[in-house]
This record gives C-alpha cells, sequence and structure tokens, in this order.
C-alpha cells in the first residue's frame, strides 16, 4: 500500500513539473528556473475584446490613414517554429486572427504572416521570418461584442513585458536577465501604446525609470487627443480605441522616424525612447512630431 501510495505522489510531481497550463500543453521553459511569477512576462491563458478596427476609427475621426489595430500577446515566436494555441469563444461570433511580425521592425518581412482562429486546440507553423505576436479581433463598426480566451502553447516565447502600474523595475531586471540570450525584442505597455524595443537597448538602459517612461509616452498621447477635441470612451468625439505601436526600426533601413501603420524609430535613436529625460519637453519632439502625423485628417492636412 505505502508503495502505491508513493507511486501515485511521484506521478502527480511529474504531471505537474511538465505542465504550466489548465489544458496541459507545455509552454515554453523558462531559463535558469527563475519562477515564472517573479518575471515580467505575459499570462499563458489571456481575454481579448473586440475593438473597432483601424478603418472603422479612420472614418469616424477623418484621419489621413489607417492605424494599429492589433492587441499585444507579449509572446515571441521562432522563424520555422510550431506553436499551438487553445481558443475559447466567450461571446460573439466575430472572427479573430494572430498576426506574426511587428510593422516597420522586421524589414526583412515581405508581409506579416496571418492565422485565422477558430474554437479549439489549433496548430500552425511559423514562416522563415517569426517575430512577435499580436491578436486582430475587430469590427467595421462600433457595435459589435465579443470576448474570446487564448491559451498559448507550444513555440510561444515570453518575451520582457513592462506593463503600466503592474511591473517593478526589480521584475523588468530579472527579466531581462533571463531572457536575454532568448528573444530578440522587449515590450513596453501603456494605456495608450504599445512599444518594442530590442532586448539588447533595454539591457543598455535597464537603470533607467520604466514607469515613468510608459507614463510619458501616455502623457505625449494625452496631449495629441486634447489638441485634437477628443475625450471620453464614446461618441464621436471619443478618444481612440486603439493603442498606438511604436517600434524600433533597423537602422540600416535608413530614416530617422516616421509613422504610418506604427511609429518607427531606427535603433541609433533607441537612447531617445528607453530614457525618461528624452520624452517629456523640447527634447521629445521626434516621437511628438511622429503622434502627430498620426491625427492628421484628410480634409486639411
Amino acid at each position: 500500500m505505502r508503495k502505491t501510495v508513493f507511486s501515485l505522489i511521484t506521478i502527480l510531481v511529474i504531471a505537474m513539473s511538465i505542465s504550466c497550463r489548465k489544458d496541459g500543453s507545455l509552454m515554453y521553459t523558462l531559463p535558469n528556473d527563475t519562477g515564472a511569477e517573479s518575471l515580467a512576462i505575459a499570462d499563458s491563458v489571456q481575454l481579448f475584446n473586440v475593438s473597432p478596427s483601424a478603418a472603422t476609427e479612420a472614418d469616424r475621426l477623418q484621419f489621413r490613414a489607417n492605424h494599429n489595430e492589433m492587441q499585444m500577446t507579449g509572446f515571441y515566436v521562432a522563424p520555422n517554429s510550431t506553436i499551438t494555441i487553445n481558443v475559447k469563444v466567450n461571446s460573439g461570433t466575430t472572427a479573430a486572427r494572430l498576426a506574426i511580425g511587428t510593422p516597420f521592425r522586421d524589414n526583412i518581412r515581405p508581409v506579416r504572416q496571418y492565422f485565422n482562429l477558430q474554437a479549439g486546440t489549433q496548430t500552425f507553423t511559423v514562416d522563415q521570418y517569426g517575430g512577435l505576436v499580436y491578436v486582430i479581433y475587430t469590427a467595421d463598426n462600433y457595435t459589435t461584442t465579443g470576448e474570446i480566451e487564448l491559451s498559448f502553447g507550444n513555440g510561444f516565447i515570453p518575451v520582457p513585458y513592462f506593463q503600466k502600474g503592474i511591473t517593478s523595475h526589480e521584475q523588468w531586471v530579472a527579466t531581462l536577465d533571463s531572457l536575454k540570450s532568448t528573444v530578440p525584442d522587449v515590450i513596453f505597455s501603456s494605456d495608450h501604446t504599445i512599444m518594442v524595443a530590442k532586448i539588447a537597448d533595454a539591457l543598455l538602459y535597464r537603470d533607467e525609470d520604466q514607469q515613468l517612461i510608459v507614463n510619458r509616452l501616455d502623457s505625449i498621447i494625452d496631449f495629441s487627443n486634447r489638441i485634437s477635441g477628443l475625450n471620453g470612451t464614446s461618441g464621436v468625439h471619443a478618444i481612440p480605441y486603439n493603442k498606438h505601436l511604436i517600434t524600433v526600426r533597423d537602422s540600416s533601413a535608413g530614416g530617422y522616424m516616421a509613422a504610418g501603420i506604427s511609429i518607427y524609430f531606427t535603433d541609433a535613436l533607441s537612447y531617445r525612447m528607453l530614457q525618461p529625460k528624452y520624452l517629456s519637453n523640447t527634447n521629445g519632439w521626434g516621437i511628438w512630431h511622429e503622434v502627430g502625423h498620426t491625427y492628421q485628417q484628410k480634409a486639411w492636412t
């Protein structure tokens, strides 16, 4: 009897050690045996809600161009890898997609890779480029609602993910150290922005105040909304629903900063985006200028 009990306990311990998600699929194993709860990484199970499409927002606000409509997951997938995801539809009938790759960040990629999601477990093969993973879950109106629960399984690699009001500086530094040889990029998420930077640059400026960085990014968007006469969360004058996507771009691609579906800054300018002192007053003119482009209206600018 005692031997049987011991065997059962052994089986349970092994099962718990290899499964960290409720659907039983394996997640990426974090290096250095660092506990996931101590790191600044995304949850393996996340909820996503329908948002207005970029075209719908541009039409309401009469913007000259469409901007970001993707939601960040906090995961990276390697080139030519196999990934597994489970989709649970909590409400609504709107279809969602995964998007692999960050606009402007992945200069060698001709187009981003997309996967259509449906209820249940799905397995996909990533192309030769890989990249950060986003969710596109949109409707061409402001009345459609819906919610899905995504469980990220095999092949989804967490990246350092600084979330405003959640991540501590100590967590951030520990995560950079843990994942510095694993992923190429890091993510900063604020109320109104998603910013992608190279992990090498994040390590270089690790001692800066990351909370102040995301606060100042939000301040830039807040002022832009006010200047544009936007406020609140409903009606024709509501602020944009989707977050501004800001990303690093390899300096070899040329340019300085520019605005399109995302706002990019070349790698040589990372020091301006990862040090708070360059994000305020006249020191931050570059990002302020590019954010202004995203608010240009086709009728008069």
